[in-house]
């Protein structure tokens, strides 16, 4: 990482911003300076430079180049992929672990390698699971990005099979189809039996095809028939955590790039890794925690990031997930419920029954465009945010006959749900308005932070 100066002067942020807004000012009215976009954006939206060189490296499709602190992980892709490299078929792959802790950065990595020592161009094509989860939509959502043709929902599932390997009838192709969220296809499990019995019964002369499944549960590997995990072609690979040791060196190869040069006080990575490696482990959290305390440095004007920022930057950790929640996971049916949710929690002061979420849901949907459900499938939107910890539930005497029943609310602060939702559409912000929610409130976190603007990354 680069050296820390706790020495290095730099001019105070507002008073630069003002200087360069003047001489902006002075130079267009006496016309010695006609300005283009560029110069317009260099003057007026000053940037992070103060703080941050870029912000790219805590992006989640930053590719630092090389990976640190997975020895063991990239040693057993390694040796799974190291048949394919001496000539024989390639493998298939089922990698599982917590979220956060490297596994889609290592097999980018691998793949990127594994090209410069195999001589056939290897085509990567990618199904979420999430979104595809059933192996009929992954057989459709195959087709429809592996051949020129397009198939509808509805196709034969025999066609669909034998469309996606004939068109991978290339000898100077291999490819490889990457299964994310296998979790998601929940008792149906990983589809690697259906797709290798396929894949031998389609093939011809010059199919060369490859299975690499991602899972963020380790009990998946439980789902695999015996006679798949003994075939010769499949690997079965489990992650684990991070310690502090590893969280630290990953954040410095990041922070490297990330930061100006003497603005990380020495005590700040140490102290992220420490936190993350007792929490959860997961390097995603480690960065974003990274992150926050550089943006809350930056929103200080703070010549250097500190400990103090980090101890900051982690009451909103929390906080910032939900706001990744809402806006990157959460359908628009399960939004439109969450934020049902949320504004009779801040106008009512209470929990909020399934029966009363079901009928503002259906007074709602409409203006946003969703179909009328019932109130079993309110339920389901309900369980969802639950298993995604936005809610939290409380029994209640329903009287007589009515027994103990649920009402909702938020587990989370409100700022990143309704950031989040005004972020999202403009219909949200009228419905928390037509609810009397008072938005301006809920712009900042009590540390300050806008989750919108922090997210539009530089």
């Amino acid at each position: 990482m680069r050296g820390v100066c706790p020495h290095s002067k730099q001019p105070n942020v507002r008073d630069d911003l003002m200087l360069r807004a003047y001489s902006f000012i002075w130079q267009v009215t006496t016309q010695s300076y006609r300005p283009t976009v560029e110069h317009v954006f260099q003057n007026i939206h000053y940037s992070q430079m103060d703080i941050f060189e870029t912000r790219r490296p805590f992006r989640d499709d930053y590719n630092p180049g090389r990976v640190v602190a997975r020895d063991e992980t990239i040693d057993k892709m390694g040796s799974a992929f190291q048949d394919f490299v001496d000539g024989y078929r390639p493998p298939d792959v089922c990698i599982c672990g917590d979220s956060g802790i490297g596994k889609r950065t290592i097999i980018k990595h691998l793949l990127k390698v594994l090209q410069t020592k195999v001589e056939t161009e290897l085509v990567v094509t990618t199904v979420d699971c999430a979104e595809h989860n059933t192996i009929y939509k992954i057989y459709l959502a195959l087709a429809n990005k592996v051949c020129p043709d397009r198939y509808p929902n509805g196709t034969n599932p025999l066609l669909l099979q034998e469309s996606i390997f004939q068109e991978m009838n290339d000898p100077d192709r291999t490819h490889f189809i990457i299964l994310e969220h296998l979790e998601a296809l929940g008792l149906e499990g990983p589809p690697f039996n259906d797709l290798q019995q396929a894949r031998s019964t389609y093939s011809v002369e010059n199919t060369e095809c490859g299975f690499i499944g991602i899972s963020n549960e380790s009990r998946i590997l439980g789902y695999l028939p015996k006679d798949v995990v003994h075939k010769s072609r499949m690997h079965t690979i489990e992650t684990y955590p991070y310690d502090a040791h590893q969280l630290r060196s990953i954040l410095e190869l990041h922070a490297e790039i990330a930061f100006a040069d003497g603005v990380l006080s020495e005590s700040v990575i140490p102290k992220c890794a420490a936190i993350i490696a007792q929490e959860t482990g997961q390097a995603t959290e480690a960065l974003q925690l990274l992150e926050l305390s550089g943006y809350l440095a930056l929103q200080s004007e703070a010549e250097q990031v500190t400990e103090d920022h980090v101890s900051k930057a982690r009451n909103s950790l929390i906080q910032l997930q939900a706001y990744n929640k809402f806006t990157k996971e959460l359908t628009a049916k399960e939004q439109l419920t969450c934020v049902i949710i949320t504004a009779y929690n801040l106008v009512n002061g209470t929990a909020i029954t399934p029966d009363d979420i079901s009928r503002h849901y259906r007074e709602r949907c409409r203006s946003f465009n969703l179909n009328q459900v019932k109130i079993r499938q309110v339920r389901n939107y309900i369980q969802d945010l639950d298993n995604k910890g936005l809610l939290d539930c409380e029994g209640y005497n329903a009287g007589r006959g009515g027994g103990i029943q649920t009402k909702y609310k938020l587990s989370v602060p409100p700022e990143p749900i309704i950031q989040g939702a005004i972020a999202t559409s403009g219909r949200f912000k009228r419905l928390l308005q037509q609810q009397d929610v008072s938005i301006n409130k809920f712009t900042e976190t009590e540390e300050g932070i806008d989750f919108t603007a922090f997210s539009s990354r530089q």
